[in-house]
């Protein structure tokens, strides 16, 4: 007979019952939802063209590169009347390149090739899985009651739904954030000796997927820093220079394929140092000319509630850790 104090409360298996069944509804709805969404048509211009890539990848010269195919080629040979210009294709050794890196679409390349279309959503399908259940770990491990549900909201009660169905590679990049901040947290707190491989390997895919990552695994690595345990502090220096060192090989890669180091919008700057070009790096700027001028010549009331909400929202996603004391550090 397993004594009472070892017995598990009716409250708690309930409690546990219940998260578990709003998982697997969440996970349920992103699969089931993929086919009510039609295949046909793109939701932006950005997503066309990675389309554009891919098509090459595995139909017009399979798998021996990622260049565009211009047809006009031998009426423009020098690419002036291109249709995408200088903002989102490049030319380098008289070959036409998309400014987004192709990893994301090898990776969905074999799916294309053995399914056409509805191949295609299957890499970002079972991303939105593992970013569903990626931001339920994460939450589970910071202490909120009923993470299932939080989770449920990270996908449905945000804009993150939509890019779950279409061919972009932001859901695979932010699946891999969240499982990166899981590990990353668990490294700083000394819980196993394997975390700091799992958390390298996930910012290195969230960088090769979309490379503005980088600048978010700087930020996160400076975070968490202050908070390394004891035992923490090698795991996480190991994690940094694994994550680091395979970044760099990408970037070295990226320089001898096409002669940048980065794609993303880098491609329109100099394109012979590793820097972020002004539409990324205009980002910021671009958030608060937002904030100020939503639905009004200068800063309103609307724009000042959304700025407050931003705030709010930052604050929470500042608290990584069960420890009372850490999170209340962290907010002061």
């Amino acid at each position: 007979m397993v004594p009472e104090c070892a017995q598990e409360h009716p409250d708690n298996r309930r409690h546990r019952s219940s998260e578990l069944r709003v998982l697997i509804l969440a996970s349920l709805g992103i699969v089931l939802l993929s086919f009510a969404v039609p295949l046909r048509g793109w939701w932006a211009g950005d997503c066309g063209l990675r389309y554009l890539i891919l098509h090459n990848i595995v139909d017009r010269h399979p798998w021996q590169g990622f260049w565009l195919e211009y047809p006009l080629r031998h009426l423009d040979p020098e690419y002036e009347f291109r249709p995408f210009l200088i903002i989102q294709t490049f030319v380098h050794k008289g070959q036409l390149f998309a400014q987004y890196p192709p990893w994301f679409c090898y990776l969905s390349a074999p799916f294309y090739a053995l399914a056409g279309r509805v191949g295609m959503r299957f890499v970002t399908v079972v991303a939105g899985l593992l970013l569903t259940y990626g931001a339920y770990v994460l939450a589970k491990y910071v202490g909120v009651r009923r993470p299932s549900w939080a989770a449920s909201v990270v996908v449905f009660g945000t804009p993150v739904l939509p890019y779950i169905y279409t061919f972009w590679d932001i859901i695979p990049a932010l699946a891999a954030a969240v499982w990166a901040t899981y590990f990353a947290l668990r490294v700083v707190e000394g819980h196993s000796k394997t975390d700091w491989l799992w958390a390298a390997f996930a910012f290195f895919f969230a960088f090769l997927m979309r490379e503005e990552y980088l600048l978010w695994t700087a930020c996160v690595w400076a975070a968490l820093v202050p908070f390394m345990s004891r035992r923490g502090w090698r795991p996480f220096v190991a994690m940094m220079v694994c994550a680091s060192a395979a970044m760099a090989g990408v970037m070295l890669a990226n320089r001898a394929l096409v002669g940048h180091f980065l794609f993303f919008h880098a491609s329109t700057g100099s394109g012979v140092t590793p820097e972020f070009s002004w539409s990324l790096s205009s980002r910021l700027s671009t958030a608060f000319y937002y904030l100020a001028r939503i639905e009004a010549p200068q800063l309103s009331p609307l724009a000042i509630n959304d700025l407050l909400k931003f705030s709010y929202l930052c604050t929470l996603a500042l608290i990584p850790h069960t420890n009372g004391k850490t999170a209340i550090a962290l907010l002061v």
